[in-house]
């Protein structure tokens, strides 16, 4: 019996870059009572970060139109060269006072972002504040830590 051996290669289809950033939102109680009437208008951006080529922040918005709930959206600011958007996979979690994550508490959402605009396919990730005020220690000295992790599919094709 002849010795079989794959002669082939492997090539991927695809690439990904990801990125990890921890946010503070210090004074969160006194972000909550400023985004009054809650109308979801009211957001926190953050610095730019690059990942995968492009330049993305995060918008914290306080209180979410009546919600009991703050929210947490990723924006891309500008594209690398030659692309229009980006397929992007963001996942959240808010981090204890030891700066762990707490288990079961991490959300996600994936869409297609074009530059500037949130994207529209997706919901933004909403965390209760009844969730993040209870006693898990998440709010530490009126401080609220996420860790929030962007990947970015590099070069996707459409048909």
């Amino acid at each position: 019996m002849a010795n079989r051996s794959d002669a082939g290669s492997c090539t991927s289809l695809t690439v990904a870059a990801t990125g990890l950033r921890r946010f503070t939102v210090d004074s969160y109680s006194l972000t909550k009572r400023i985004a009054l009437p809650d109308d979801g208008t009211v957001y926190y951006q953050s610095g730019e970060f690059s990942v995968g080529g492009h330049v993305w922040a995060v918008r914290y918005y306080p209180a979410v139109r009546n919600l009991s709930c703050c929210m947490f959206e990723p924006v891309m600011v500008t594209t690398a060269p030659g692309c229009a958007s980006a397929a992007a996979t963001f996942v959240c979690a808010p981090l204890d006072c030891s700066g762990e994550e707490v288990k079961g508490t991490s959300q996600s959402m994936s869409a297609v972002f074009v530059r500037g605009k949130s994207p529209d396919a997706s919901l933004p990730i909403c965390f209760s504040s009844e969730d993040l005020e209870r006693g898990d220690k998440l709010i530490v000295d009126d401080c609220l830590t996420v860790k929030c992790t962007v990947s970015v599919l590099k070069d996707p094709q459409s048909v």
